[in-house]
């Protein structure tokens, strides 16, 4: 298959460039090439990731439906170039994502066409291509070749421009042509400026023209960028205003994450560890050595250390930023090899040998890499799996993001996938416009991590699943997601929440706090602690200046319930305001009483898992509970300490539920063991209980949104067994903890 049996020396460069057939085959070139670009291709299009990958993706995705450089639709500095391709071809896919990563797939390939071209220039066909596919294979590049990003574009154009500059002498035409070209690469990947710069003398070395001609031919690639960015500013309102926002990115951009070691940087990552780094790239630094002409050899080391300088200053963790240093290696290490096939002089064996280790290390390479192109073919990351959940159950809802996956939510928002609005914490706590939504709606939080609250109708899950074998690949981010359904969103002074030394979350309020409730509801509930010190407490509540609530709370814990008539419009803030307040040890902050739980109720608020002890109020996190009958007080018991209530002999709850299942923990007084009956609504169950506590499962059938549990067990009477004992209760079972738990 490969022609050019005998080698061409790497300091005789052939002249144009040609891009078709491919260089280095002898039998049926034209169908070989053929061949060869259709497995490349399908190496691309069949691993197209499931959705997008990383915030930038989904950024880009919504600027396809509404651009705002303001709203970082894109991020600035805009990618004009990028948006613009992918809106051409949105229409035919319906999907912006898949546009781009379309786009990005067959750019992927035609600049290894380019490259292969440019590489038969300085070596002979047969090594250019093995080189040539070896890098189309290595874990960086063919990773993100499918992406939705705009490095593998913008490499791709800015490859066809030096194609145009490559020839000794070039024509007018074709010089214009790479100015253009180069103009274009910017406004794909404005990153891309500084090596534009050092490769844009290329096109005044190989034809020396007459000054004002050079200067003419360079203003295409200057107009061709004012174009672009002309739509940028228009937009954006003004010049003033799109430096400004372009100044502030980078401020945050050069604030890059720290680096731990070597094994972090992203260039390492994306050749799959030290070694193979110190491999490719010192060999591509080597084989630049061998160019022969002075200038061309600092021309050449100039981008191979420039690329390297700009990805290690301002995108060091990442290894998506690595391509463009893994592709200007490329040429190094074809001359290397170059050189090391003329070591054998002119021998047939030799060369092919040389051949055939490039090709051996293309599928190594391969092979090591296509466990993370699977993966990401296969599976959503975290992010996209919740929104994706959120779109397939009904209703209207307000989607409260963490920062960085804002860009997933609106993106799907905008492309009708969910009906929703999308806010971060920041913006619907303190910018928010209120507006009644007809029917009501759902906020649902999407965090990295839970900083929530607990309580009777607030759904909490975890999702996870970040497919491990693209880990490394990937930016290491969005392992896990927290989606909580209904919360209350905590504001200005109430603390970040943390746990007590029982393993419950609680959150310091200040002497000032807000609440905000997000959906239409009756109740605001709030599970107070009020400790010693801070002891009486007096709480108001307003919401706008309207008082709303006024109670003294005593040293201990407090269920609060605040009514919410006057909340007009949601989402609602609630101000909470304290008389008094203690400073933290060792902190300025004045801190008056601890948060345990707080939840809304309502009748368009559904009853999530609920929890309820009657022996620790602050562990009853749930709607509407009423202990009728047979319940003693709160008491401690066993060793470690459990927070319980004796039961007489019939002991009833009544609750508000859904169908599900309850989990029921009791257990007898030691040594004491018999059975107890357990009953809910057309549900009941004998159980052996013992002097350990066990929990039990009874199912819920929630009829008309109520139900109620019976707990049934023989009694003893302490002073009846002991007359020294003053206690004349019947004491029946001991009831440590109810969790409902919700079906499905």
């Amino acid at each position: 298959m490969f022609g050019d049996r005998s080698p061409v020396g790497y300091a005789r460069p052939v002249n144009p460039p040609r891009l078709w057939p491919l260089p280095g085959l002898s039998r049926y070139p034209h169908l070989a090439s053929a061949v060869v670009v259709a497995v490349l291709l399908a190496t691309r299009l069949a691993c197209l990731p499931d959705g997008p990958w990383e915030q930038d993706e989904a950024i880009f995705a919504g600027a396809v439906f509404d651009f705002d450089l303001a709203a970082h639709r894109p991020h600035p500095p805009g990618f004009p170039g990028w948006v613009g391709l992918a809106r051409v071809l949105h229409p035919l896919t319906g999907d912006a994502i898949v546009s781009m990563q379309l786009l990005a797939s067959v750019a992927s390939v035609a600049g290894l066409v380019v490259l292969a071209g440019i590489l038969a220039t300085m070596v002979s066909g047969p090594v250019a291509l093995a080189v040539t596919v070896l890098t189309a294979f290595l874990p960086g590049v063919w990773f993100h070749a499918p992406r939705a990003l705009t490095t593998t574009p913008a490499l791709t154009v800015l490859l066809l421009a030096l194609w145009c500059w490559w020839p000794t002498a070039v024509s007018r035409t074709r010089v214009g042509l790479g100015w253009a070209l180069m103009g274009f690469a910017v406004l794909v990947r404005p990153h891309f400026l500084p090596i534009v710069a050092i490769c844009a003398p290329l096109a005044l070395h190989r034809k020396r023209f007459e000054p004002a001609t050079a200067v003419a031919l360079s203003y295409i690639a200057l107009f061709v960028f004012m174009i672009g960015f002309a739509f940028v500013v228009a937009d954006t309102g003004g010049v003033e205003k799109t430096l400004g926002l372009m100044l502030s990115h980078a401020r945050r951009a050069v604030a890059h994450e720290p680096i731990a070691g070597p094994n972090d940087l992203g260039f390492i990552r994306a050749l799959g560890g030290i070694v193979p780094t110190v491999a490719w790239l010192g060999a591509g630094l080597t084989g630049l050595l061998f160019i022969q002409k002075k200038w061309s050899r600092l021309w050449g080391l100039l981008v191979f250390v420039t690329t390297l300088v700009v990805i290690v200053l301002l995108h060091p963790p990442h290894p998506r930023y690595a391509v463009l240093l893994l592709i200007a290696a490329a040429p190094g290490v074809a001359l290397l090899a170059q050189r090391v096939i003329d070591i054998g002089r002119g021998r047939v064996w030799w060369s092919r040998a040389v051949i055939f280790v490039l090709l051996v290390l293309a599928g190594v390479s391969a092979g090591a890499t296509l466990p993370a192109m699977m993966a990401m073919r296969g599976q959503a990351i975290p992010p996209v799996q919740a929104l994706r959940a959120l779109a397939r159950e009904p209703g209207r809802r307000i989607v409260v993001t963490a920062p960085g996956m804002t860009p997933y939510a609106r993106y799907t928002a905008l492309a009708g996938q969910l009906e929703a609005s999308v806010y971060t914490h920041r913006s619907l706590i303190r910018d928010h416009d209120p507006r009644p939504v007809p029917g009501g709606h759902t906020l649902s939080m999407l965090s990295l991590r839970h900083r929530g609250l607990p309580g009777a109708t607030v759904r909490y899950e975890r999702i996870t699943g970040y497919p491990p074998a693209a880990w490394e690949l990937s930016q290491r981010r969005y392992s896990e997601i927290h989606r909580v359904d209904n919360p209350i969103l905590l504001g200005d002074g109430v603390s970040t929440p943390e746990v007590n030394s029982r393993g419950e979350p609680f959150a310091w309020l200040g002497k000032n706090a807000a609440l905000t409730v997000p959906a239409p509801a009756e109740t605001l509930v709030l599970l107070l602690d009020v400790d010693e010190r801070r002891a009486p407490l007096q709480l108001r509540a307003t919401i706008g200046r309207a008082p709303v609530h006024n109670q003294r709370l005593k040293h201990g814990t407090h269920r609060v319930a605040i009514g919410l008539d006057k909340c007009e419009l949601f989402p609602c803030t609630v101000k909470l305001k304290f008389d008094r307040a203690l400073a933290a040890e060792g902190k300025t902050r004045q801190l008056s009483a601890r948060l345990y739980g707080t939840w809304s109720e309502g009748p368009l608020l559904t009853a999530y898992a609920q929890r309820w002890n009657p022996g620790q109020p602050l562990l009853t996190r749930a709607r509407g509970v009423n202990l009728t009958q047979g319940f003693h007080g709160a008491e401690m018991f066993g060793d470690p300490k459990m927070p319980g209530s004796w039961l007489d002999d019939t002991a009833t709850a009544k609750f508000y539920a859904v169908a599900g299942s309850l989990e029921v923990t009791l257990a007898l007084p030691p040594p004491r063991e018999g059975v107890v009956t357990l009953e809910t609504t057309g549900h009941a169950r004998t159980v052996a209980a013992t002097g350990t506590p066990q929990t039990f499962t009874i199912p819920v059938d929630a009829p008309q949104g109520k139900d109620f549990l019976r707990i049934t067990s023989h009694t003893l009477v302490p002073a009846e067994r002991d007359p020294k004992n003053p206690d004349k209760r019947r004491l029946g079972a001991i009831l440590f903890d109810v969790v409902l738990k919700p079906e499905g």
